[in-house]
């Protein structure tokens, strides 16, 4: 199947560009287009159970709620540069799956795409254009790895990750989930922690931690009205969970917005 690049019209944070060191990071999904490029290192990138060598530049581009992780073998000191895109900002009619560009020579263009994106004092429409060439290149020389057929184990657990990511901000429960995607609290369980690795409890706190450390950074938001915005029940809860993630209270993590953003601490 051929694959055209729409042109891509600016909207308010369509895209974001971050950096930062390579690390291991479980089985999960999200709403929107990732397109990264990974220097060589020692691991994979596994998107929808295939797994891909990092042993030279390579780029993937992740498609909304495909499930993906990075396991790295050994301690590196390679990094990534990420761009986030809005699903919303391509044409319905014109979604990609995820697709996967291998052996990269450290003096091809692209790289030097992503770099640019790094640099301070583009206008926003010369932004897009890079993205869109950088995407013009990732689906004209790369392959698809998404759209795989699977079990039903699969399309159940990842029903209930994207539930839990559109409404992490409310009040919700794993007997919540199971009951909206008719199966028992039991079950939902038992697949999403052989889909995810992780139980569900755990994914959910996760989300929320992820979006208050987005907040902090971006917001000039109270504490306090970031925990409950963020479907926290309970401030204490809220305060032990956010430092057994980041080893960081959340004032003392907003305080270092520079470093985290240098450590590439938000989200992978």
């Amino acid at each position: 199947m051929d694959y055209t690049v729409e042109k891509i019209e600016p909207k308010e944070k369509d895209f974001s560009v971050s950096t930062g060191n390579i690390f291991c990071y479980r089985a999960h999904i999200h709403s929107y287009y990732e397109i990264i490029l990974y220097e060589p290192f020692c691991g994979n990138v596994t998107v929808n159970e295939r797994k891909l060598s990092m042993k030279s530049y390579t780029c993937v581009m992740i498609a909304p709620w495909e499930l993906h992780k990075i396991e790295v073998a050994e301690r590196t000191k390679a990094n990534f540069i990420k761009i986030r895109v809005r699903s919303e900002v391509f044409d319905a009619k014109r979604s990609y799956p995820s697709f996967v560009l291998k052996k990269i020579e450290s003096n091809d263009f692209l790289i030097a795409m992503f770099h640019e994106l790094l640099q301070n004092g583009f206008s926003e429409q010369y932004v897009y254009h890079i993205v869109n060439a950088i995407v013009l290149q990732i689906i004209s020389r790369g392959e698809t790895v998404g759209g795989l057929k699977r079990g039903e184990k699969y399309r159940l657990a990842l029903e209930a990750a994207k539930i839990v990511h559109v409404d992490f901000s409310f009040s919700i429960s794993e007997s919540d989930v199971a009951k909206r995607i008719s199966i028992s609290p039991q079950y939902l369980s038992k697949i999403f922690k052989q889909i995810f690795g992780v139980g569900f409890s755990d994914y959910l706190i996760d989300i929320r931690l992820r979006h208050v450390a987005n907040l902090l950074i971006e917001t000039e938001k109270s504490i306090t009205e970031i925990c409950y915005e963020s479907g926290f029940g309970n401030f204490s809860h809220f305060l032990r969970s956010f430092k057994r993630k980041y080893h960081l209270t959340p004032r003392e993590f907003r305080k270092n917005r520079s470093c985290v953003l240098e450590q590439g601490l938000l989200e992978q």
